[in-house]
């Protein structure tokens, strides 16, 4: 039954552990109309979140209690179950709830497969996945504790602020791959890699989720065939050939597929092999070869493109055998602004393939290691053009060559004649040609850096920053009603896109996150109020990002009391 008057929801609040009495005895003498302006006041001292008063004036307050855990506001929610941020009083630490919808309760399959996930990741323990804390059961629903994590996930990220710099694309695969490396030596196997299900922290460390799940539908006849495919279609994107076959064929190598897919996506913005339907894309890599990711991004280095499509072989021998093998070849790559080079692709192939490596693998040489690329050009008097070795990037070219007054002076001293003015002009025009194609080479070089590589990498002053304001910072909603949100940025020694997106939105409100591209100094976000409690307000964080650049401001939402 739902408390009507405060001391009625103040009793409930006390009695299950929300509200010490020490707390609640003072505002038991404020003498409050009735629970609804209670409960305002909770939600205005940060005692209670918007949801949970939601669920406690409607008379759904026990789906608040979880044994000693106390649910805090839901955070996410899929076809399986939903996850809730919540606290737990005994440790005092926000944690991450999983719980199993109550229409499956009933169903025996969607139990298993949480209980498979339960099983499966109780068994890991690593920096690089999401640690699963304690799991229990309250009235025959299992439920699973984690860690909470504050970030977002690489689908999100690049949806709002594009492909990412290749050097955090390439550490961001790199931390996978080493969770992915401790799952395989405790014999786990997720099977859905893919940028959704790797977080990223506030202190860039990824964590990958949801382990277990698809070990669940491979262990079902045929679950994963092309005609059943519905239940995967949102991982159709990522999957291995082989997976796709047959998922019971699947194992650590169908991960590595699936890892090298994302990290194609967080350098493009796109997965390797797009198509309008199912059947499109699965054929696509069982028949096609693997796209080159220097066709959507050509700064990407040739050694990174090299490992990308050995990590999506669909020849099983040819693909790498562990993600420990991915790890150690994608670190030449996660330094910030590191330039590298790497073997051909076809030495990559012709690495031996050992499960866990072996002295063949340690005589090989090591994938970044330079590879000098000799430039010979015959000039005037067959004296050889002399140039530095480029890096395998493009950056830059410096040229040498002696001069001509020293060649002519060698030639006097050994008596021979010195050449006539023919001669003399001849090699003028010769020298300039070659002074000429440098130069241009040079200027085609720069007009490169400017329109190309500058359009992936905007300029970013080290002084740089965003300045974010909004029209309004206190916005008022009916029940039911939306309305738009108009922010404006300032951009300081800064040229490119700028993502916004919102943070700390109470249960029953939902807002749009925008991108607003270089030419653009302002957009909207569409805000969208669903919930139907009344005279509640929110204070929200708006949040502007543009690679390292960050810049927020508050914004007051308020629900009014009637339609």
């Amino acid at each position: 039954m739902a408390p009507q008057t405060a001391n009625e929801l103040l009793d409930w609040l006390v009695q299950n552990h929300f509200l010490s009495e020490n707390r609640a005895q003072p505002l038991r003498e404020a003498s409050f109309p009735d629970a609804l302006a209670l409960a305002k006041e909770l939600i205005q001292r940060e005692w209670l979140t918007p949801y949970q008063v939601n669920q406690i004036l409607q008379g759904n307050g026990e789906s608040l209690l979880l044994g000693t855990y106390r649910l805090l506001e839901r955070i996410g929610e899929g076809a399986m179950g939903q996850v809730f941020k919540g606290w737990d009083p005994k440790l005092e630490r926000i944690v991450a709830v999983k719980m199993i919808h109550i229409e499956h309760l009933s169903s025996q399959r969607a139990m298993g497969r949480f209980k498979q996930e339960l099983e499966t990741a109780s068994r890991l323990d690593h920096r690089n996945i999401v640690l699963v804390l304690y799991a229990d059961e309250v009235d025959s629903r299992p439920y699973m504790v984690m860690e909470f994590i504050e970030g977002t996930d690489l689908s999100r990220m690049v949806k709002t602020a594009g492909p990412l710099p290749v050097w955090q694309a390439a550490d961001y695969a790199r931390q996978a791959a080493l969770g992915l490396q401790h799952a395989l030596e405790r014999d786990v196997v997720h099977r859905d890699i893919k940028p959704g299900n790797l977080l990223v922290t506030r202190e860039q460390v990824v964590k990958i989720l949801d382990f277990g799940l698809a070990k669940f539908e491979s262990d079902e006849p045929n679950a994963a065939r092309l005609t059943q495919f519905g239940a995967v279609l949102g991982t159709i994107d990522y999957i291995a050939p082989e997976q796709a076959e047959n998922a019971q064929k699947a194992d650590i190598r169908a991960d590595i597929y699936g890892l090298g897919c994302t990290l194609f996506y967080l350098l493009s913005g796109k997965p390797p092999f797009p198509g309008s339907s199912i059947v499109e894309k699965v054929s696509a890599r069982m028949v096609g070869d693997v796209p080159s990711i220097r066709i959507a991004r050509p700064d990407v280095p040739p050694g990174l493109d090299a490992i990308l499509k050995r990590m999506m072989s669909r020849n099983l021998a040819e693909r790498y055998q562990t993600p420990a093998e991915v790890a150690a070849d994608l670190e030449p790559f996660c330094k910030k602004d590191s330039i590298v080079s790497a073997r051909p692709f076809a030495a990559l192939l012709a690495t031996p393939l050992a499960l866990g490596g072996g002295a063949d693998d340690a005589a090989d040489p090591p994938l970044a290691k330079p590879v000098a690329v000799p430039l010979a050009q015959p000039i005037a008097n067959n004296v050889p053009l002399a140039a530095n070795p480029p890096p395998s990037t493009g950056d830059s070219f410096t040229f040498t060559h002696p001069a001509a007054s020293a060649a002519h002076g060698a030639a006097a001293s050994s008596g021979r004649s010195q050449p006539g003015l023919g001669a003399w002009f001849a090699a003028d025009l010769r020298r300039l040609f070659g002074i000429t194609a440098a130069a241009l080479l040079l200027l085609s070089l720069l007009l490169y850096l400017v329109f190309f590589r500058g359009a992936a990498r905007p300029f970013v002053a080290p002084d740089a920053a965003i300045h974010l304001a909004a029209k309004t910072t206190e916005m008022t909603f009916k029940p039911g009603q939306n309305k738009p949100l108009v922010v404006r940025i300032e951009r300081v020694k800064f040229n490119g896109p700028v993502s916004i997106h919102v943070e700390a939105l109470p249960d029953g409100i939902q807002a749009d996150s925008i991108v607003i591209p270089a030419k653009n100094s302002a957009g909207e976000i569409k805000i969208i109020v669903s919930y139907q409690t009344p005279n509640l307000r929110q204070d929200v964080r708006v949040v502007a990002v543009a690679g390292d650049l960050r810049s927020s401001l508050f914004v007051s939402l308020r629900v009014s009391a009637s339609n």
